[in-house]
């Protein structure tokens, strides 16, 4: 499949990967990436082919996060969070792993993919930010993947500051299981992918809702608080800061 600024492939393993694959907008999430990565992501669930899921980016960016043409539009915003919540609620009750190869900088709902994956290895000079408060909206989908993994006190840094932080940084907050030099990446990838072939189908779609399960509310129950909660409208009538505030390209409100 290719279409809308993502492919996606498959290997006679079972490994299916989605390469995020628009550079002229550093690997934006717009509406149409993201409804056709649901909609692929949708139709693997069913299919016991699938060993493996993989998310990476095409060049030296993982995602810039939102399409900066559709943060003014708060039709486009809601979709794009209604879109991003069901594609993190697909990961979440996959019953394949999930791995991310995290090629770049990834920012807003890029960094609620990786943080949402089991397994996610990214680049040394990788960076990564939550910058919705800098445009005033809420990164309602973007914090729940991550709260999960870095605890209130990290999460209220990251959100509320929306700075940039270094992949050291995330890893040490647990968005990442390692950090690899550009050259490293592939191996470090594929190590991680072999190792994953050798478990049991079964017994890994058991482990993984285990562990899932056993570590606080899941990912899909804190996506429908924040659905749940007014507060997390994307579309805020708070402006943002002035433009050269804001960090460059940096992705959207999810």
């Amino acid at each position: 499949m290719s279409a809308a600024g993502v492919r996606l492939t498959r290997d006679d393993r079972g490994v299916f990967t989605f390469t995020l694959d628009r550079p002229a907008t550093r690997n934006a999430l717009g509406t149409d990436v993201l409804a056709d990565t649901e909609q692929a992501l949708a139709g693997l669930a069913a299919d016991p082919a699938v060993r493996v899921i993989v998310f990476t980016g095409t060049g030296e960016t993982f995602s810039s996060g939102a399409d900066r043409a559709e943060i003014a539009d708060p039709a486009a915003i809601d979709k794009a969070t209604g879109l991003l919540s069901s594609i993190l609620t697909l990961i979440d009750e996959s019953a394949a792993p999930v791995v991310c190869r995290v090629n770049g900088a990834a920012f807003g709902a890029g960094l609620a993919i990786v943080a949402a994956a089991d397994i996610s290895i990214a680049v040394s000079d990788a960076v990564f930010g939550l910058p919705e408060v800098r445009f005033g909206m809420v990164a309602g989908p973007a914090a729940a993947a991550c709260l999960g993994r870095i605890g209130q006190a990290a999460a209220l840094d990251v959100l509320l500051t929306g700075r940039r932080f270094a992949a050291e940084d995330a890893k040490r907050m647990h968005l990442l299981s390692a950090v690899v030099t550009r050259e490293e990446l592939d191996a470090a990838v594929e190590e991680c992918i072999a190792e994953l072939l050798l478990g049991d189908a079964g017994a890994l779609a058991a482990t993984r809702r285990f562990v899932r399960g056993l570590s606080g509310p899941t990912l899909g129950v804190r996506l429908r608080a924040a659905s749940d909660d007014s507060e997390y409208c994307c579309a805020a009538t708070v402006p943002g800061p002035p433009h050269h505030d804001r960090p460059q390209n940096p992705g959207r409100a999810n």
